[in-house]
């Protein structure tokens, strides 16, 4: 009986041992899994789509309405929808059947715009605005251009859009100007404003596929940040005023998604996460909740 309680004490111990050494792996594991991302106020928590009518959609573009806290989402096809946090609903109106490669939202007029293309003519469409209840086209120089991004600047009370091979373009409201410089051929896939620094920034694509990356703009001069996107087609981009970070979407290839980067003192690094193999055609950055929107290819919208 003495060698029996021995042996099972033995056991016993062995167990216990083990049980540790488990218990000790999974906290490993866990704490080097959940190592801030290094996103600022924004990298914080897990990645959890939204859900409904267009869960299964192509979100094309984004836009943030602080104001009636309402985000906007472009599809692909399906014209825009608006999301009041629990439930997507469709805008309807004359871009119901456009794809939406851009929005932007003008909180001084409650304003939204939209960069449309018709794919059933497989045609640029322009510039459209939305009062909240009826889309009507802005016209003028870019009306039948393919305009693939947007962002307005409150304080000059100027839409920039960028749009496919005629570089980046500004509105007052009643005239469209071309900002020139060196991104006027490129393709400009993305825009976002820093208003505390006066800089635009611009994610260029070109057929080539030198030059492309993130540029920015002081108002007259367009120059390259370089780094680590350089090589990649950056197809969205979101600032956020209060930490000044810059995020950046990418494509590596039609396939293979190179997820969000973040730009922090002059240097870019890929934020990882689970979004990282997805392809990022859009995000934008809510600021009241320090949240962070990503609109994917085939994967829905996201939050962080």
């Amino acid at each position: 009986m003495a060698f029996g309680r021995w042996k099972a004490g033995i056991i016993g111990v062995a167990v216990l041992i083990v049980v540790g050494l488990v218990a000790g792996l999974v906290i490993w594991l866990a704490t080097r899994n959940t190592e801030p991302l290094g996103l600022g106020s924004s990298g914080q928590g897990t990645w959890a789509s939204t859900g409904g009518a267009i869960e299964k959609d192509t979100i094309a573009s984004l836009a943030y309405d602080s104001g009636h806290k309402a985000l906007y989402a472009g599809t692909d096809g399906r014209g825009a929808w608006r999301f009041d946090g629990t439930t997507w609903t469709s805008t309807g109106g004359g871009v119901s059947r456009y794809r939406l490669d851009a929005l932007a939202y003008n909180p001084d007029e409650n304003m939204l715009f939209a960069g449309c293309h018709d794919n059933r003519t497989r045609s640029g469409k322009g510039v459209w605005k939305y009062d909240g209840a009826t889309w009507t086209d802005t016209g003028g120089a870019v009306s039948a251009f393919d305009v693939v991004s947007l962002a307005y600047d409150p304080a000059k009370k100027l839409l920039y859009a960028g749009a496919r091979g005629k570089g980046v373009w500004k509105y007052d409201g009643t005239t469209w100007t071309d900002t020139g410089g060196a991104v006027s051929k490129f393709t400009t896939v993305s825009l976002a404003l820093d208003s505390g620094h006066n800089l635009l920034y611009a994610g260029c694509s070109a057929p080539s596929r030198i030059d492309t990356g993130v540029w920015k703009y002081d108002g007259n001069t367009w120059s390259n940040t370089g780094g680590g996107i350089f090589s990649f087609n950056t197809y969205s981009l979101a600032y956020d005023q209060v930490e000044n970070l810059l995020f950046a979407g990418c494509y590596a290839s039609s396939s293979i998604g190179t997820g969000v980067w973040q730009y922090e003192d002059a240097s870019w690094f890929n934020t990882g996460g689970g979004v990282s193999t997805f392809n990022v055609p859009c995000l934008i950055y809510d600021q009241d909740n320090a949240m962070l929107y990503v609109g994917t290819h085939d994967h829905g919208v996201w939050s962080r």
